[in-house]
Formats: structure tokens, C-alpha cells, sequence
């Protein structure tokens, strides 16, 4: 939340000459996406600091706000950090599934709200949105942070993080459920189920922290208790494709092919982006014998790549199919 020379000296040339809030607004949002000047991509796999957003231009939602708020505040543009609710989009990183939360800016220009948002493909359908304070933006940062960390299996810095995002404020629910995963991954049940349950009592919406709680009541037997928070939250769970992809996957392995191929196209309708839902559905249609299907979805896989590799598995599957077919 802290501004640099560097940014400053951008603002001073190109911004804070501007006569008019309005019009000293319209400039900086033009300046942050012009290809020449700055060239910001948008990318939603890391959280930044405002000075490391402007200085690699790139970051997720939560980069970008905290980058633009920093740089609307040095021009004397009041600016709030926004949490934004009915906006869910599930990602896989590793093993881990992600529920990606989505922030935005408000700015107060002459006393008319002005929202501004980084993420122009995310949904607009939002059901509601909340200025929050400077801290719980900090928490966010952490939090984020924190997942990046148990990610990648440190869970000493994840702990470390989470902890500190609960300094910064300790009613932002969504960390106390991560901090309830990471004591889950870490055998600190006991922990796990209490940061679950402080989740829950902060946020009875909190949906993310229902399902772990009942998974882990789950592991541990506790079937009764585990049925009754599922079927509570059966709603959510229909929503995420990952949800859909895990029922598909077991009728997969249990050799019920067709029933897999339901599960995963109710995958792909909720999240048309993920390759991985496109190969197994592909794998599914092979094992019926239906190669034309196959291959049709395995194209839409290798067209979502994510990278060089992934292309060239997804090629060599489809000569794999291709031979089947002649």
C-alpha cells in the first residue's frame, strides 16, 4: 500500500496536471491500459504489492486495486477498496481446488461513486458489494499470500501468513477456513475443526468452510454430523465444477463410463475453460468406443493449454485416437 518514485514520476507527467477529479480519473484509467505507456496484462495466479503490480505489469483483481488506489490517492482522488459478493470462479492449483473471491475499486469523484474494476471478464450479475477498510484489504493481501504458500507445500509461511491476516483483521472468515485447510493438511484436527467452526460463526454463508468441516468429520467417522452440513450446503456444491469433475472421476475409476460423461459435461457447463474437464471427458467418450467424440473434446482441450507441454500431451493423445479411428 506504499507508493514509489517510479510511480510518482508517472503520475507528476501524465496525471496530476489533469484539471478536474473526473477528468484526472478518465486519464489515469486510460494511462494504466495504454500499450505504450504502461501495458498492464492481467494474470490471476499471483497477489502483488502496489509497487511490484506497476513494476511487473501484471496482477490479479486484488493487485490492481490495491496499485490503483495507492496511485488515485497521490492525485487527490478518494478511492476505497470494494469487496464484491456473488462472483465465485473455481480454479485447480496442484491438489488444491480455489475459490477465487473477486475486489474492485470506488471512487468518490465530487460525491458520484465510480466503480472501477480490473477484471473485465468477470461476471457483472454481482448481488451486492462493500467498501471495506484499508485493513481488511491487508488481510486479503495475506490470506492470498498464505494460499500461494500451501500451495507449494510451505506450510510453515502459510501458517505464519494466515496468522498475520487474522492480525490485520480477525472477522475476515475466509482465512480462518484456510487456516482450517492448513491445520487439516498438517494433522492439527483438533485446530482444524475450531478455525472451521470460527469460520462459520463469522459468516453463516461461509460455504467453503462448511464443506471442509464436513470432510473432515468425514475422515474422522463422524458420518451423521458430516451428512447433515452436506446436505445443508448441497446447493453450493452444484455450483462448483470441481464438485461435478470429483463425482465423474469416481464413475470413471468404477468403470461407469456414461455416468462419468455426465458428471464431466455438468463440469464444462459451469467452467468451459478447464482443459482438464475437456480430457477426461474425452477419455470417458474413448472407453464407449465413441472416438468422434474423443476427439472433439480433446481438441477443445489442446486449444485451452496452458502452456507448450500441455499442447504437445494433448497432440499426442489425439494421434493416439486418431489411429483407433482408421
Amino acid at each position: 500500500m506504499s507508493i514509489n518514485d517510479e510511480m510518482k514520476r508517472f503520475l507528476d507527467e501524465y496525471v496530476i496536471k489533469v484539471k478536474g477529479q473526473q477528468e484526472r480519473l478518465r486519464i489515469l484509467i486510460a494511462s494504466i491500459f495504454d500499450r505504450v505507456l504502461l501495458s498492464f496484462e492481467y494474470s490471476n495466479n499471483r497477489t502483488y504489492t502496489a509497487q511490484e503490480t506497476f513494476k511487473n505489469r501484471t496482477g490479479n483483481c486484488l493487485s490492481y486495486t490495491a496499485m490503483f488506489i495507492v496511485m488515485a490517492r497521490y492525485v487527490g482522488l478518494p478511492a476505497y477498496f470494494q469487496e464484491v459478493y456473488g462472483y465465485s470462479h473455481w480454479t485447480k492449483r496442484e491438489n488444491i481446488v480455489v475459490s477465487n473471491r473477486h475486489m474492485n475499486v470506488l471512487v468518490d469523484v465530487n460525491g458520484k461513486k465510480i466503480e472501477v474494476d480490473f477484471h473485465i471478464s468477470a461476471e457483472k450479475k454481482f448481488q451486492r458489494t462493500k467498501v471495506v477498510s484499508d485493513q481488511r484489504a491487508q488481510a486479503h493481501y495475506y490470506n492470498n499470500i498464505g494460499v500461494e504458500a500451501l500451495i507449494v507445500k510451505n506450510y510453515v509461511l502459510a501458517e505464519s501468513l494466515f496468522k498475520e491476516a487474522i492480525g490485520q483483521d480477525e472477522s475476515f472468515s475466509t482465512t480462518w477456513t484456510n487456516l482450517g485447510i492448513l491445520y487439516r493438511y498438517t494433522g492439527k484436527n483438533r485446530l482444524a475443526e475450531s478455525s472451521f467452526k470460527q469460520a462459520i460463526l463469522l459468516d453463516k454463508h461461509n460455504f467453503t468452510a462448511q464443506l471442509n468441516l464436513s470432510n473432515l468429520y468425514k475422515e474422522q467417522g463422524k458420518t451423521e454430523k458430516a451428512e447433515k452440513i452436506r446436505k445443508r450446503i448441497k446447493k453450493y456444491c452444484l455450483k462448483n465444477p470441481f464438485y461435478h469433475y470429483n463425482l465423474g472421476q469416481t464413475a470413471f475409476e468404477q468403470g461407469k463410463f456414461n455416468l462419468a460423461i455426465e458428471h464431466f459435461k455438468r463440469a464444462v457447463k459451469r467452467d468451459s475453460k478447464e482443459p482438464e474437464f475437456f480430457v477426461k471427458l474425452a477419455a470417458a467418450y474413448f472407453k464407449i468406443g465413441n472416438y468422434k467424440s474423443a476427439e472433439k473434446y480433446l481438441k477443445k482441450a489442446e486449444k485451452l493449454a496452458r502452456s507448450p507441454q500441455e499442447r504437445i500431451l494433448f497432440n499426442k493423445k489425439l494421434k493416439y485416437i486418431y489411429s483407433h479411428r482408421s
